[in-house]
């Protein structure tokens, strides 16, 4: 066997910094069940997907014409960005596989928000704002559309109203926003590896 240094071996030299962090991760009880309930994330995703296939479509009107949007889009994007959160987190890149989070976020609502739309008077005037937004992210055209902004329109549906508030919803969601954003705009250098 190589004679060690500080811990290091000459094999250890030979590899890059994330094959020994994968090492590392790969022997740590705590961070494999942390990437095995993940693991379970993706798959209960890819079950969810299978069972609302068909369903989350919105039909509204958007520049005086009639659309139908479909939510399904969305579904198959939260099942690859979290497959791609577990390769990160399997060789401790925890800086990449938060700004992948904050992208699984931010899809998540959307899907959210689509299917908030659907379950409105789609005659409302928050429905049509809602239906607006949509129909410009259907045609590739949605720019500027903060993710607060998404939480404020879900936030205010009649049948989350109480959920929201009773769990401390709007709380939790900017904790785990600013922690997000820390890492996507690397706010320290704690937030870079």
């Amino acid at each position: 066997m190589m004679e060690e240094k500080n811990n290091l071996t000459v094999a250890d030299l030979n590899q890059t910094l994330r094959q020994m962090n994968a090492r590392c991760v790969a022997g740590d009880n705590e961070c494999q069940q942390v990437i095995n309930d993940l693991k379970e994330l993706e798959q209960f995703l890819d079950d969810f997907y299978f069972l609302n296939f068909g369903n989350g479509y919105v039909i509204g009107v958007c520049n005086h014409q009639t659309m139908l949007f479909s939510a399904m889009r969305i579904l198959p994007s939260l099942e690859l960005t979290m497959g791609n959160v577990i390769a990160c987190c399997e060789c401790g890149c925890i800086a990449d596989a938060s700004t992948l989070l904050r992208k699984y976020r931010d899809d998540l609502f959307f899907y959210l928000y689509i299917l908030v739309c659907n379950s409105l008077d789609l005659e409302s005037k928050q429905a049509k704002s809602m239906i607006e937004k949509i129909g410009k992210w259907n045609e590739n055209e949605l720019k500027d559309f903060q993710i607060g902004q998404v939480l404020k329109e879900i936030a205010m549906a009649p049948q989350l109203k109480d959920i929201v508030i009773k769990y401390h919803l709007k709380e939790s969601f900017k904790t785990i926003g600013d922690a997000l954003n820390n890492y996507v705009h690397s706010n320290g250098r704690a937030y870079y590896i």
